[in-house]
């Protein structure tokens, strides 16, 4: 049995680079699992894990021959009032994220710590179903929550 920890949290230590979202740990546990020796294996996953697991079963499908989770995450059906969960503070969030804003710039812009735009964005993630912000931000673009800006390089 191999049981990783998540980079930063349990028994890791701090990431040194940023980008650490599910799907790069799932293609550093698919290289560690290599490493390792094993030409298959299973994978199980809860919370944060299940996500990994489940892009783990994607990244290394040759080697992966089960998944199991105990958390699984749905998605919206962009269904009217589907937003409506969403407090304004939350939308605003969301706003600020399809903008291409980092937490510390959302925590500036609305004089909150920076651990209150991260716990916003957790309960976001829930509510809409989705695992990051680009999936959130792509929500917000699908619903009209935000207009794309024209992009300066195609206009001239």
């Amino acid at each position: 049995m191999v049981a990783p920890s998540l980079p930063g949290y349990a028994f890791s230590g701090p990431t040194t680079a940023a980008g650490w979202n599910v799907r790069r740990i799932a293609e550093a546990w698919a290289v560690l699992m290599a490493g390792l020796g094993y030409g298959r294996y299973g994978a199980q996953g809860g919370d944060w894990g299940s996500m990994v697991s489940r892009h783990l079963a994607d990244v290394d499908r040759d080697h992966v021959c089960a998944v199991h989770v105990n958390m699984w995450t749905s998605r919206l059906t962009g269904e009217p009032g589907e937003m409506e969960g969403l407090t304004e503070r939350e939308l605003g969030i969301v706003r600020a994220v399809a903008r291409g804003l980092s937490n510390e710039a959302i925590s500036k812009e609305l004089w909150v710590a920076e651990q209150t735009v991260k716990f916003h964005l957790t309960n976001i993630y829930r509510k809409l179903g989705v695992t990051n912000r680009t999936e959130a931000a792509r929500y917000a673009f699908e619903q009209g929550l935000v207009e794309p800006e024209p992009d300066s390089a195609l206009t001239h």
